[in-house]
């Protein structure tokens, strides 16, 4: 009797015991479960959420490449419009002082309202601060082109063609401005303008400014462009002595023809051809330009001095 009762009680300890462990197992489970559960929920999120991500990145490069077309449609356009009022004047047997002055200011007004257009579109779609820059700039550029005209014009003030000289200088630096708007929103243009003016060499620049005891013999060069057309510009190469800045000209007056677009030209000579390599990235363009085929300018990069908004030198 004693022992039945014994063997009853550790029957009833053993299965309390099991009791008491499966007790304490459940909520283990029931937080694994739930984990799990939790866990295929953020998947499921993160599934959703691919889809959606990756369409918005889509729409805002869809709507990036809209506005670029939209800004090389209006360049191109008026190009186009330009080009039609040149070929106007020169189909006039005898176009008078009054229609050159007329026809320089439709091309002008041309290029003004595609800047403004052009405006309009960066405005809408660049971000805050970059605007806020770049209204900077264009607030600069704009005193730099007027002094620009009124200095092109200062030699014909009061004479008959004195609209055709400012208009034509307004309308070529108002073209230059449209294509420079264009390269610092990264537009891909088929075609890159090329400045006329003095590129001094940037290192000779440094040299200058940085050494106070500087070699009498060294001696550096600067690359005069000008009378740049569709397809080609004059230039000249001259030698200056670094201590002294006594100029020689040491390639007269030559052509070189442009070629990819504006984004280099070539000059075949007797004794070397030389090739220009214009800068096309929105930090460097429309200032800076190298040349390979001289050792008197190969390594060295010459920059523009005179484009309106990028003086220096």
């Amino acid at each position: 009797m004693g022992k039945k009762r014994l063997i009853l009680a550790l029957g009833l300890t053993i299965a309390l015991a099991a009791g008491c462990g499966q007790e304490m197992q459940e909520p283990e489970q029931a937080d694994t479960e739930a984990a799990a559960e939790q866990e295929e929920l953020v998947q499921e999120e993160l599934v959703q959420e691919e889809p959606v991500q990756e369409r918005l990145e889509q729409e805002e490069e869809a709507e990036l490449e809209a506005w670029m077309q939209q800004i090389k449609d209006e360049i191109e356009s008026a190009e186009a419009e330009a080009d039609r009022l040149d070929e106007k004047i020169g189909s006039m047997d005898l176009a008078t002082q009054m229609d050159l002055n007329q026809t320089s200011f439709e091309i002008y007004t041309v290029w003004d309202d595609v800047l403004n257009t052009i405006w309009g579109i960066l405005k809408e779609n660049m971000e805050e601060a970059s605007m806020e820059q770049l209204t900077e700039e264009e607030q600069y550029w704009i005193s730099r082109k007027e002094a620009a005209v009124q200095e092109a014009g200062a030699l014909f003030e009061g004479g008959s063609a004195w609209p055709l000289v400012v208009n034509s200088e307004a309308a070529k630096l108002t073209r230059y401005r449209v294509y420079e708007l264009a390269a610092e929103a990264g537009v891909p243009m088929d075609t890159q303008i090329i400045y006329d003016g003095c590129y001094f060499n940037w290192s000779a620049h440094v040299y200058k400014v940085s050494v106070e005891q500087m070699d009498p013999s060294l001696s550096y060069c600067e690359i005069q462009i000008s009378n740049v057309q569709d397809t080609t510009f004059d230039f000249t190469v001259d030698e200056l002595m670094m201590t002294t800045d006594e100029r020689t000209t040491i390639l007269q007056s030559s052509t070189a023809v442009i070629q990819d677009g504006g984004r280099s030209a070539v000059y075949e000579g007797e004794d070397f051809t030389l090739t220009f390599h214009f800068a096309s990235e929105p930090a460097s363009f429309p200032k800076e330009l190298t040349v390979t085929g001289w050792d008197k300018l190969e390594g060295d990069t010459f920059i523009n001095k005179n484009v309106p908004g990028h003086e220096s030198g």
